[in-house]
């Protein structure tokens, strides 16, 4: 599991840099029987919002897809911030 944590950190840490943001945490999970990735950010001068959140998500799903981090299986991408 610490693998795959780390193979993500670093697929998604320059996507969260390109925005601006930074990169708090990955964890992975497993919410109702769905696998999960939980992907914390911050920002530096001001607080993250939901369109932050929504931007990088649709960057770093986008990458995901393609990466197939659970071989085919579905999962469920979460990115917010400490304070939410």
């Amino acid at each position: 599991m610490i693998e795959m944590k780390d193979e993500l950190k670093e697929i998604i840490l320059p996507i969260v840099e390109t925005e601006g943001l930074i990169f708090k945490s990955v964890e992975l999970g497993e919410r109702d029987g769905k696998k999960t990735i939980e992907i914390t950010v911050d920002k530096e001068a001001s607080s993250v919002d939901v369109d932050d959140c929504a931007k990088v998500s649709k960057l770093i799903d986008a990458v995901l897809e393609k990466r197939d981090p659970f071989d085919g299986e579905s999962y469920l991408l979460i990115v917010s911030s400490p304070g939410s």
